[in-house]
């Protein structure tokens, strides 16, 4: 039975298959905040600093307040060595190794970067330069941890902001080094200018610097978790300007964003604090009032945080500070608590011990457990560990809700205020297991699981051969699936309270010898608008039967390699670095790309980027021409060129009438290898006729169907995907054969179907003579069934042929036709 009934409307010269199956409270700031300067006009940093510093009371080195840090004596702009880190005090230095201790996808500390450390905690700030692609300077917290964690980094970024600007790092040096029992502090000096993405983006025309002189300190004193920052901005300009002071604070995918009063739904309200959670480290981060955040959730799980306090006017000549504090907790809310409370409270709350475990007292790992008061306001929050338990507080009458396994409703259960310990009892999870196999070897399938009653259940695992899911009892659909070459299995399955265990056998339907399957459009965590963790957009591939992948993160470079080969699949998927530049007049991508981690978006096409202290700008053109500088001689790729951020689109280009080679509009260029055909389903056949008149007039470009997947649930990777003329077994395919065959035009591409020539004649393919003959054959899996084959010549259809209900599911004869 066909579950699937895809229709699609376009076979192409290429050779396409489609199987057509602010209200913001706030509380002023103290006046001892805001610290006046001569009205110096041109004046510059050092200025404001010799004033603030120059008064008649001397600074306490240990106890700063607003006032800037007295210089230490002797001290080195650079710090002491940190290599081997001291094992009482603080400290501050400059790494002077590769090795910065740091690791992981998220980690951005390079040699050359400050260490700032105390018997607890360390971080990792920039100096003037930096390897983000979002700013143009460093300054900024890029990494930090317990001390003595070798877990992966999960933090993202630290910088002070005002307004839409942030902090330009000119200086980045050493104030106190901490040898004399004190605090360390680091000190960034700088102007205000606009966020380099941002500004990349929209060219230009709405942000721009307001002249401000900018002083940051990093602060951080023995034994404590927080880090304090104190800011002074200061404007010498001849008129007043408004400022919102505040930090652009980035907690990173891997973490989960919990808000004072809010929990875990935005709000753009005042609130005291916020925090982070992530699996090995977790921040929270509040200031000498209340604030309020703009959040930009490019994704579900990755906003950028634009933290802001009181909006207020800075006057001519006059300078404003202000103060907050960055604590580092080891992954849980409860390790955030204490010194932000103890700071703001002036005292610590008990924690209390919460259990969560099933009838039968076994401990329910891996489970998130909210606390809210009985007016519905998330108090707190956490995940349970091994042994069920997690950590949290509460001083009143409270709910606890236990999120739910796959089948069950939620737990709710309240608790006293004056319980020292919760325990709380959920239903008992049974395991459903599946072992997938073809030709009797084991192998990689993604199995989606969904119920309508009596609880909804949509959802999905993959099965490495064997795969498994924590489950209600109940009755299920399982769909298992290995990629569009394979037939899915579809069943129902029941499951008892002892568990079920389905083998699925996967048969291959579809013969692709000769080639290989490619996908040279995906998003994972590196974007900004996608939290899909590295390793599941990997493993997402590999179980859809994806043998070659470029990855195209947003105006970041990224390498997937050591993460298939720490996966162990090295022997099935292909890859090399790429990237996909993000303008707002239409997206490219670029591949292959060199990979620089120390260099800003690991060696990025920037769109926006300071030549001789001038910010310049990328546009179209001038972003083929980058791509086309490059060492690798990488393909360049035209992104979904109709449909939301599309060049044709945008130029409002009309195959109908313009010639490509003559057309002039703004942004125009036609120095690419290949298009995008079908990315946006609705908008193929456009793109289709686009294409057809670029071959018309003798402009050869290679059609191309690729995912742009930004999700994993219903968003695979591989559909559509890329055939490409490669005789090579998965894991032995070159990148340099990968780029030929793009540039040459060898390519098929297909959703959920496969066409190419019985006959030896392969796309791309110089055919010479008036009368010719094609043996055109098209393979579809069981799912799915073509209902039409199209012969286009010159961009007009010369024939349709209705394959409704005929030959199965496959197509395969002999095609005449002449050539004017």
């Amino acid at each position: 039975m066909k579950t699937f009934g895809w229709r699609f409307c376009c076979l192409s010269a290429f050779v396409l298959a489609v199987a057509c199956g602010d209200d913001k409270s706030t509380t002023p700031k103290p006046d001892a905040g805001d610290a006046a300067v001569a009205d110096t006009g041109d004046l510059g940093v050092s200025d404001a600093q010799s004033d603030l510093a120059d008064a008649d009371t001397p600074v306490d080195p240990n106890n700063p307040g607003l006032e800037l840090s007295p210089i230490q004596e002797g001290v080195s702009e650079s710090g002491v060595a940190v290599e081997t880190l001291e094992a009482t005090g603080a400290r501050i230095g400059r790494i002077a190794s590769d090795d910065t201790g740091f690791h992981g996808l998220w980690a951005h500390c390079r040699n050359g970067d400050f260490r700032l450390y105390n018997e607890r905690v360390e971080l990792c700030i920039q100096a003037e330069s930096t390897n983000r692609n979002e700013m143009f300077t460093g300054g900024s917290i890029v990494d930090l941890r317990l001390r003595g964690s070798d877990a992966e980094d999960v933090f993202d970024l630290l910088k002070p902001r005002v307004g839409f600007n942030v902090q330009f790092a000119e200086r980045v040096y050493v104030v106190r080094d901490g040898t004399d029992g004190g605090p360390a502090v680091l000190r960034v000096d700088g102007y205000d200018t606009p966020v380099a993405y941002i500004l990349g983006i929209v060219g230009g025309r709405l942000f721009k610097s307001d002249g401000l002189q900018w002083v940051t300190e990093y602060r951080l004193w023995p034994q404590s978790t927080e880090v304090e920052i104190v800011s002074w901005l200061t404007n010498p300009n001849m008129t007043a300007k408004n400022i919102t002071p505040g930090e652009w604070l980035a907690p990173g995918d891997r973490t989960e964003v919990f808000r004072d009063q809010y929990g875990f739904a935005p709000s753009n309200l005042a609130y005291r604090w916020m925090a982070s959670v992530g699996e090995s480290s977790s921040i929270t981060w509040y200031g000498e009032e209340d604030m309020a955040i703009d959040e930009l959730p490019f994704s579900d799980n990755n906003p950028w945080l634009l933290a802001k306090f009181s909006a207020l006017s800075l006057g001519a000549g006059q300078t404003h500070v202000w103060r907050r504090w960055l604590g580092i907790g080891d992954g849980t809310l409860a390790s955030t608590q204490g010194a932000r409370e103890r700071r703001l409270l002036g005292a610590e709350r008990a924690l209390k011990a919460v259990r969560v475990h099933d009838a039968a007292d076994n401990p329910v790992a891996n489970r998130r457990v909210t606390i809210l008061s009985k007016q519905g306001q998330p108090l707190y929050f956490g995940v349970t560990d091994i042994n069920g338990e997690f950590e949290a507080s509460w001083d009143e009458a409270a709910t606890i809700s236990v999120e739910p396994e796959a089948g069950f409703e939620a737990t709710v259960q309240n608790i006293d205020g004056t319980a020292s310990s919760a325990s709380v009892t959920v239903p008992t999870a049974a395991t459903l297991t599946v072992n997938a196999t073809t030709s009797g070897l084991p192998t990689n399938v993604l199995v989606q699981v969904r119920a309508s009653q009596p609880v909804p259940v949509n959802t999905e695992f993959v099965a490495l051969g064997t795969g498994s899911l924590r489950i209600a009892p109940g009755t299920y659909t399982l769909q298992v699936t290995r990629g569009m070459e394979y037939d899915m299995i579809e069943t129902q399955v029941v499951v008892t309270e002892a568990g079920a265990t389905f083998d699925a056998d996967m048969i291959r339907s579809v013969d692709t010898e000769g080639w290989i399957a490619a996908d040279f459009h995906q998003h994972m965590e590196p974007s900004s608008d996608s939290a899909v963790n590295i390793n599941d957009r990997i493993t997402d591939n590999v179980c859809e039967g994806v043998e070659f992948v470029a990855p195209t993160d947003h105006d970041v470079v990224s390498d997937l390699q050591p993460y298939i080969d720490a996966l162990g699949f090295t022997d099935v998927l292909n890859t090399f670095p790429g990237l996909e530049v993000s303008p707002r007049t239409g997206h490219v991508g670029v591949y292959p790309m060199p990979f620089d981690p120390s260099q800003r978006g690991n060696g990025t096409v920037a769109l926006a980027y300071i030549d001789q202290s001038e910010v310049k700008y990328r546009a179209i053109p001038d972003i083929f021409v980058a791509a086309r500088a490059l060492p690798t001689d990488p393909v360049v790729q035209l992104n979904h060129p109709r449909g939301g951020t599309s060049l044709f689109d945008t130029t409002q280009f009309d195959p109908n009438v313009d010639d490509p080679r003559t057309f002039t509009k703004t942004d125009w260029s036609t120095d690419f290898d290949t298009i995008e055909v079908i990315n946006r389903f609705p908008s193929t056949c456009n793109t289709f006729a686009d294409l057809a008149q670029f071959l018309n007039v003798g402009l050869k470009k290679t059609g191309l169907g690729n995912s742009d997947t930004h999700t994993l649930n219903g968003n695979p990777a591989g559909t559509p995907r890329n055939y490409l003329a490669i005789d090579a077994q998965p894991g032995q395919i070159a990148g340099a054969d990968v780029v030929a065959a793009l540039k040459s035009g060898r390519v098929s591409v297909g959703a959920h179907a496969f066409i190419d020539f019985t006959d030896g004649k392969v796309p791309g393919d110089l055919i010479v003579g008036a009368d010719q003959t094609f043996g055109v054959r098209v393979q579809t899996p069981s799912h799915s069934e073509i209902t039409r084959l199209h012969v286009i010549v010159n961009g007009v259809v010369v024939q349709s042929l209705d394959r409704t209900g005929t030959n199965g599911n496959d197509f395969d004869e002999v095609i005449p036709l002449s050539f004017p």
